[in-house]
């Protein structure tokens, strides 16, 4: 079989989004996972590009926006505000970070726009990839906490191969249970002719192991996301698979049991006790989230710039939050673009409860944590949502072949 480009532009992206998890693997700000991303970008057919719009580049033109709004904040950051923050040197990391996350995703959706590659055959293979290699790691971790000298494991319980960040790993492989089971869901809908017996085996082999992993998965965060993904999972189903009538009692049930629950418990009570045993001792959340707030109403419409900006002990810490990380670097406008372009992914994959439902352990992550740098969750947003759009494409064609098919008999 010979390896057309298009193949290897495939191959490349897959492999580098898969290597991009393992952030042990870079030496410095790169690793070959990136080098690779970045090789993508140069086989890309540049004579080819769509007009570039919101329609066909909405991630392009976020990262975009927001990077002129952060850079605009951090000018007025060093040059005019008395009370400057931050650091030059982590406002070049993140700044580095964004330009990358703009370039992958221009180079990601310039070859989707011209059919240059398959979005679908992209997210099924990284999915793959990512779980197979996961799933080897696993195993070796139940002999040994390291690989070469890297480690397996953080603090002897929680799975983490191969990464500076326990958290890095884990809001990743607690999607990937709802993914595989969606991916061979949807395998079996749209193309039922190219599924086999090894395939099926595959899959449900991985939803396993994934499931394992985020069973076993020690973060906060990762425990709370998993299974507010199980919970958004069964409601979705039952409400995409119910007829109006039924939707609407689910619906008014699930509103009397909120406000029900709003009136009988102290939910501000219990989400306050929540964060303080999660936030540990010292209250390092409570410090940074309660410095943004400030931060913010102090410079609400450009920002400060990339970087962190709060300083706690001899340090400017980032906010670990991202919509809080947004308005700070990036103003109202980075907010407003980022709330933009959640929307429209949230609409664009609406009416598929699992690609949905597999988003709520990110949102948590993103509610508790910075994913704004974080290049694979990048990529597996911009596969999603258009590997989605792929396939409900390839639906509509064989649902709109058949009536034509069976008018034509009938003339």
């Amino acid at each position: 079989m010979s390896l057309s480009v298009n193949r290897l532009l495939g191959l490349s992206i897959v492999g580098g989004a898969t290597l991009s998890l393992f952030t042990s693997l870079r030496f410095s700000f790169f690793g070959l996972g990136e080098l690779l991303i970045i090789f993508s970008f140069f086989l890309t057919n540049f004579s080819r590009i769509p007009p570039i719009n919101l329609s066909n580049y909405p991630f392009t033109i976020f990262w975009a926006v927001y990077i002129t709004a952060s850079l605009m904040g951090a000018f007025l950051n060093l040059t005019i505000l008395n009370n400057q923050t931050g650091t030059t040197a982590k406002m070049s990391l993140d700044l580095f970070a964004y330009i990358f996350i703009f370039a992958t995703a221009f180079t990601l959706e310039a070859n989707i726009n011209q059919k240059s590659i398959n979005p679908w055959q992209l997210l099924k293979g990284f999915i793959i990839l990512s779980s197979i290699i996961l799933t080897i790691l696993l195993l070796i971790s139940f002999y040994t906490p390291s690989l070469l000298g890297l480690a397996l494991m953080y603090d002897e319980t929680s799975f983490a191969p191969l990464v500076t960040n326990v958290h890095q790993i884990t809001m990743f492989y607690i999607i990937l249970p709802f993914l595989c089971i969606g991916i061979l869901m949807k395998e079996y809908e749209i193309y039922p002719e190219q599924n086999s017996i090894f395939k099926t085996i595959l899959l449900l082999t991985l939803f396993c192991t994934t499931i394992y992993m985020a069973l076993t998965a020690q973060a906060t965060k990762a425990v709370v996301g998993f299974w507010l993904g199980v919970a958004c999972l069964f409601l979705f189903y039952f409400i995409s698979k119910s007829g109006i009538i039924l939707r609407s009692l689910i619906i008014y049930s699930l509103i009397i049991c909120i406000v029900f629950i709003f009136y009988y418990f102290d939910l501000l009570r219990i989400f306050s006790d929540f964060f303080v045993d999660a936030d540990g001792i010292d209250g390092a959340r409570a410090h940074l989230y309660g410095g943004a707030l400030n931060l913010i109403s102090e410079s609400p419409i450009l920002g400060r710039g990339p970087g962190g900006h709060i300083w706690k002990g001899e340090l400017y810490w980032d906010v670990h939050q991202t919509f809080l990380t947004a308005f700070i670097q990036a103003g109202i406008i980075g907010f407003v673009s980022l709330m933009l372009l959640i929307y429209r992914f949230a609409r664009d994959i609406f009416n598929e409860s699992i690609f949905l439902a597999s988003m709520a352990p990110l949102a948590i992550y993103a509610l508790g944590g910075d994913i704004l740098r974080r290049l694979p969750v990048w990529i597996l947003l911009i596969l999603i949502m258009y590997a989605v759009r792929h396939v409900r494409l390839e639906s509509y064609k064989k649902t709109d072949n058949t009536p034509h098919q069976m008018t034509t008999f009938n003339t």
